[in-house]
């Protein structure tokens, strides 16, 4: 799935790209709903409780949206190590071709190199620490809207059964949540060795 999240596959009536992900996502979304309302339905009084088949199927779903969590993440970390990469490849060209020429004038070449040196690698820190911030907040807001978004479809199948609210409404979406946290951290470590 990581292999084709980041393709476009088309563009929305606003002209955004679509990508893979974003189908991915949707179809996982649409069917988690369905999975969840063929859960037994809960009987007379049982709501008070925990159900296990709305744990299961709260588990699962949570798990799933998890590791869609980290794909999504992944293609967001990728874009954030290709822009760090090409600066460092802009600092380093840079670097070595404008300091090539100017360390054969005499005496001020090499402390000039020096300083250049300095200069970019003060410029190449600040521009890392910038994508390297920029990522982690779209990672975290991504994380948080996953979690969201699962919370909502636990939501969703609960008030159709009639139970919002109650135990085993609150029991199974802290199933949910706590899949999703295993299914994420799954993901990732199929995926990359985060930093």
């Amino acid at each position: 799935m990581r292999g084709v999240a980041d393709a476009e596959v088309g563009t929305s009536p606003g002209g955004d790209p679509i990508t893979a992900y974003d189908v991915m996502y949707e179809s996982e979304r649409r069917y988690s709903a369905d999975y969840l309302t063929h859960a037994k339905p809960a009987g007379p009084g049982e709501t008070g409780n925990v159900v296990g088949d709305w744990d299961k199927r709260a588990r699962h779903v949570g798990e799933v949206f998890g590791a869609m969590n980290a794909i999504g993440s992944d293609v967001t970390l990728d874009d954030r190590d290709t822009k760090i990469g090409n600066m460092n490849d802009a600092a380093r060209y840079g670097y070595h071709g404008f300091g090539g020429l100017i360390t054969q004038f005499p005496i001020i070449g090499d402390p000039a190199q020096r300083l250049i040196d300095a200069a970019t690698y003060e410029w190449s820190k600040d521009v890392a620490a910038e994508h390297e911030a920029m990522a982690l907040k779209k990672e975290s807001a991504d994380a948080a809207a996953g979690v969201g978004a699962t919370n909502s479809l636990v939501d969703s199948f609960a008030t159709g059964q009639g139970a919002n609210g109650s135990v085993a409404h609150e029991h199974a979406k802290g199933e949910a949540k706590q899949s999703y946290i295993t299914g994420r951290e799954d993901a990732y470590s199929a995926l990359r060795t985060r930093k």
